[in-house]
């Protein structure tokens, strides 16, 4: 992780000339789809973790400052507020040997639910490979200040820190991108469950406020 946070911090050093070219900031919000991901490397009591369900919708709003470097060069930092859910399932199937026939046993059904609210800041650089379509790269450091999680249990001031990878497109007075953001840290510390780390695409747009103010 650390490593992963001097590379973008090098990346946005090397973007960043001695002068910008312009600004802009407003409000961005849009649709979540989250996801988790399963880490087998941890001790478990729920041996057959098999399926985990869909991507659960969700809803993000914040505020967003974008720092033109150039017409080919943007920085974003920006402040989001949402919550991610998810349900988990334990996918377990066997069967058992009666009267030398192996009988399947039905599928355990049980779910769990998974719910986090969350504020995050992030930074990402991003760099216009094709006209008004842009890729950026970035950091997202993310406290989950109320989380529920297997079986009904609360926890609070989950510290996490995904990384960002987006691609958007700028249109006249608004902008919209698309993101997919990897978690670092598991969010569930019940240790009867494997380690899961969020999984996270995002949907967003970014409405500048200062395209629609007088201009001087």
């Amino acid at each position: 992780m650390r490593k992963t946070i001097q590379f973008f911090l090098l990346v946005v050093l090397i973007l960043i000339p001695a002068k910008t070219y312009s600004q802009e900031h407003g409000f961005i919000g849009g649709l979540s789809l989250t996801g988790f991901n399963k880490v087998d490397n941890n001790a478990s009591s729920i041996l057959n973790y098999d399926s985990y369900g869909d991507y659960d919708r969700n809803f993000h709003v914040g505020y967003l400052y974008r720092q033109k470097i150039s017409t080919s060069y943007l920085v974003d930092i920006y402040a989001l507020t949402g919550i991610r859910t998810s349900t988990l399932r334990n996918g377990s199937s066997s069967s058992v040997l009666i009267d030398g026939v192996w009988v399947p046993i039905p599928r355990d059904t049980v779910t769990y639910p998974l719910r986090f609210k969350y504020v995050s800041f992030g930074i990402v650089g991003s760099y216009k490979i094709w006209k008004n379509i842009h890729i950026g790269i970035g950091l997202e450091p993310t406290v989950y200040y109320s989380a529920k999680y297997p079986v009904d249990k609360t926890s609070s001031f989950i510290f996490d820190v995904p990384l960002v990878c987006r691609l958007g497109y700028a249109f006249k007075y608004f902008d919209i991108s698309a993101s997919f953001k990897k978690g670092n840290a598991s969010l569930v510390k019940d240790i009867n469950f494997r380690s899961l780390k969020t999984s996270d695409f995002q949907f967003s747009i970014f409405v500048p406020v200062n395209n629609f103010l007088p201009k001087k």
